[in-house]
């Protein structure tokens, strides 16, 4: 079993309890996740099974797109409405116009403050499990890009945006930046990721898998989301060798580029086989890859 499940993640759930549901029915085979989302968004959840969790790096690479909606005059410990919340005193009531010109600020590479209620580990520990405890949580900056984030609703204190950004990027704490903007505190009470790369949440199926069968169904092949990738067609010959792990070699000139980057090979179906990077130059006008990864051969 090989492939990617693209899941509406139901709200009130974990990423990992989704994983776990697939997981039951398809043991023994592995089953992980790219991208989690907290127990309060839902929307897309990309799910790979088999051999397709090797490629999990690869979808990290993939922008992000979210609908997420903030309540200003309010502030929170862990950003959104789950945790501990306090009512900003005399908050001001900005103007859409105010708010438009704040959101607008947003769009570019910048540097974000991760929140201290979130997965990310220190020292081994996640940093959630630190600020439940009490504990001091120092976390690094970390530099995101925000690609396009437009103003879709505002009806004071309700305020909307859709946004397509970096991996890394925690909506959230875009909230709370743009309450520090505005001098009011914001949020946030809805979370939806509406798409990762070109997998829309539209195209997505439901967490109510039957059987085994069902999930073989649902599953869809990984390079039709990661099409920002180079494929190179190989024989069946050559896909024998990858799977020993030998090298092969490839015309170096492909769609008139030089072939010096990591490819994907596929077999005459389409399916991915391996992962290759150039090894050598090999004979005349050839180049020599090694397999970095070898899937079903």
């Amino acid at each position: 079993m090989f492939g990617f499940l693209g899941i509406n993640k139901p709200p009130a759930m974990t990423s990992r309890s989704v994983v776990n549901v697939v997981q039951r029915l398809v043991k023994p085979h592995k089953v992980g996740h790219a991208g989690t989302l907290d127990p309060l968004a839902t929307g897309v959840l990309i799910v790979a099974v088999g051999k397709a969790t090797r490629l999990m790096q690869h979808v990290h690479t993939l922008p992000k797109t979210y609908r997420g909606t903030f309540q200003l005059g309010m502030r929170s410990d862990t950003e959104d409405i789950e945790g501990e919340i306090q009512t900003v005193e005399n908050a001001r009531q900005p103007s859409r116009d105010e708010i438009q010109a704040v959101v607008d600020g947003f769009q570019g590479t910048q540097s974000q403050q991760p929140p201290a209620f979130s997965a990310l580990k220190i020292k081994g520990q996640r940093a959630y499990s630190l600020a439940r405890q009490g504990k001091a949580v120092k976390l690094e900056p970390r530099e995101i890009t925000i690609h396009c984030i437009e103003l879709i609703e505002y009806s004071f204190p309700f305020f909307t945006v859709d946004v397509q950004c970096s991996t890394g990027t925690y909506i959230r704490s875009l909230g709370r930046d743009i309450g520090v903007r505005l001098e009011c505190g914001a949020i946030m009470t809805e979370l939806e990721r509406t798409a990762i790369g070109s997998l829309t949440v539209e195209q997505c199926c439901e967490l109510d898998f039957a059987d085994v069968q069902s999930v073989h169904q649902a599953l869809c092949n990984p390079l039709e989301l990661l099409n920002n990738v180079e494929t190179m067609a190989v024989t069946t010959a050559q896909i024998g060798e990858l799977g020993f792990g030998r090298e092969i070699e490839l015309e170096a000139q492909q769609h008139g580029r030089l072939v010096n980057h990591e490819v994907f090979a596929v077999n005459a179906h389409g399916r991915l086989v391996a992962i290759l990077s150039p090894a050598e130059t090999g004979s005349f006008g050839m180049m020599r890859m090694r397999p970095i990864r070898v899937f079903d051969c």
